[in-house]
Formats: C-alpha cells, structure tokens, sequence
C-alpha cells in the first residue's frame, strides 16, 4: 500500500490549489480553506433556523407552511451536522483507497478528463472560485428546490423530501464500501500538471473518501429532476448542473468514474422516493402537499 506524502511543491496555480488542498501543520486531515463561501454554507442552516422560526412566529395565519419550513430547516441544521460527522469519522479511520485504480479506468478513454479539466480550469482562478459557489454550496440548492415544492403545495413534495434525504443519507455507506478521495487528493503536489506514473495499488490518504459516487452531481441532477415543472428554475438547474460538473472534475475533487456513477445512483435515489412515498399512500399517510397551493405552477 502507498501513504499520499507531503505536498511536492504545487505546480502552476498555487494560490488557488494550495487553499483548497491546504494542508494544516501538526493535523493530518485535508482542509478546505475558510473562504466567505465556506463561511456562508456553514451559516446557511442556522440563519435557516431562525428565519423560519420568526415566519412561525409572526405569521400564524399560514402556520402549517410554516411548521413545514421550520421542520425543513431543522432538518439541514442536522444533515449539515450529521454529513460532516460523518466525513470526519470515515477519514480517522483512513480506508484504504482504489483512487489509482480510478485513475487508470479514467485513462481508458485515452486520457484524464479531471486532469485536462484542471489545466484548463485552475489557471482562471476567478473562474474557479466562482464554480466554488456550485460545489460548496449543493445543501443550499438542495434546500431551495424542497422549500419552493413546500411553499408552492406540489403534490409530489413527500417524494422530493424522500429523494435527497436518501441522497445524503447512503452516500457515506458507499463512500465507505468503496473508499476514494479524488485525483486532487491522491496525487498532491502533481495535479493537474503533472501525469503520475505508478503501478497501481490501494492508498491511505488523510481525506474525505467522499468520491464514489458524487453527490454534489445526484443533488444536482435531483435539483434539475424536480425544477423541471418550473420554467425559470428549470434554466437555473441547468445551469447549476453544468457547474457542478465543471467544478467536480476540473477542482481535483472527482474522477470522472464518480461522476457516472452518480447518473444511476440518482435513478435509484428516485425510484426508492417514490417506493417509499407509494408505501404510505397505500397506509393512507396524507403527504406534505395535501393542501395544494393557489400559487401557478408557472414562474419559479
């Protein structure tokens, strides 16, 4: 087995690349570094909390939508809690990684998609910090398309709160059955600019094996899967979703592997929402949209 060394020096876009695969002294752990958008993900669920609670409170005509925002948000205050305990947990236990492996599937399309990706992308540093907003921020959008389908009383609201709990809710089962962290992780020092040469093997590295699947791409395909009643959100999933794939593969954090994985890991997500939600129907549970909304389904 290989351990990922010390950093060799980052090539080329240093600013960028050694914020976001900075190492802290005396810790062995991966950090991302604490920029206003990390800053801002990290405030967003409780700012949530409060705001929903000050609907809850000021307005009682209209409290059954606002228990459901205010469940929401306590919700994401959890999930955000709970997915980062997790993460943190499954790199103590530093699980041997198949990200050279990965790396070779990869280059069966006769090169590295993340790696030629990167040497485009990472230069722009402007660029790659505003395809940060699409990466670090995927609980927000998460969190808007479920609230819109509250707010507007859409009858299939149950199954689009069932999509992405499942969707961050087994992503960890994976990440540790099938432990990989990334081309920016498992070859520090040499991505994007330098092509590693190895006989590949299992690696420990001191990060997230949060790889396989993506979920940054399924929450941004669940996002463009239940926009696609509203003809404004429609275009801004769109858009959300081709800067996640640029922001995934071009930032180091994915292979492209992870990223096809993610398309059927999406599917199942789906198809086990509506499982679930056609298992209450049939106990007679009454849905999160039973009281449709007068809000057009036309706008947003």
């Amino acid at each position: 087995m290989r351990v990922g060394g010390e950093s060799r020096g980052l090539v080329g876009a240093g600013d960028w690349l050694a914020r976001k695969f900075m190492v802290c002294p005396g810790n062995a752990s991966i950090l991302t570094a604490m920029t206003p958008i990390r800053i801002a993900q990290i405030a967003f669920p409780p700012t949530f909390v409060l705001a929903a609670l000050l609907r809850w409170l000021l307005w009682p005509t209209d409290r059954a939508r606002s228990e459901r925002l205010l469940w929401l948000a306590l919700g994401v205050f959890m999930g955000q809690w709970a997915g980062g305990l997790a993460l943190m947990q499954l790199t103590r236990w530093n699980l041997p990684t198949y990200d050279e492996y990965i790396y070779r599937l990869d280059g069966l399309l006769g090169f590295q998609p993340s790696f030629a990706l990167g040497r485009m992308l990472i230069p722009q540093t402007r660029v790659m910090y505003a395809l940060d907003v699409a990466y670090e921020c995927l609980l927000l959008y998460a969190t808007i398309v479920i609230a819109l389908h509250i707010w507007r009383g859409l009858e299939k609201t149950r199954e689009v709160v069932y999509a992405f709990i499942l969707n961050f809710v087994l992503a960890p089962i994976l990440y540790a059955l099938f432990p990989v962290c990334g081309p920016g992780y498992a070859f520090k020092g040499m991505y994007p600019f330098v092509r590693p040469v190895f006989s590949a093997q299992m690696m420990h590295i001191h990060a997230p094996p949060n790889g396989i699947p993506s979920v940054h791409l399924s929450t941004a395909l669940l996002v463009l899967w239940f926009s696609r009643g509203m003809p404004l959100g429609r275009w801004v999933a769109w858009i959300y979703l081709v800067c996640t794939i640029l922001a995934t593969l071009g930032s180091g954090e994915h292979y492209l592997f992870d990223l096809a994985c993610a398309v059927p890991y999406s599917l199942l997500v789906v198809l086990a929402a509506r499982l679930l939600c056609g298992v209450e129907l049939n106990r007679g549970y009454v849905g999160f949209g039973e009281d449709r909304s007068t809000v057009a389904d036309d706008g947003v």
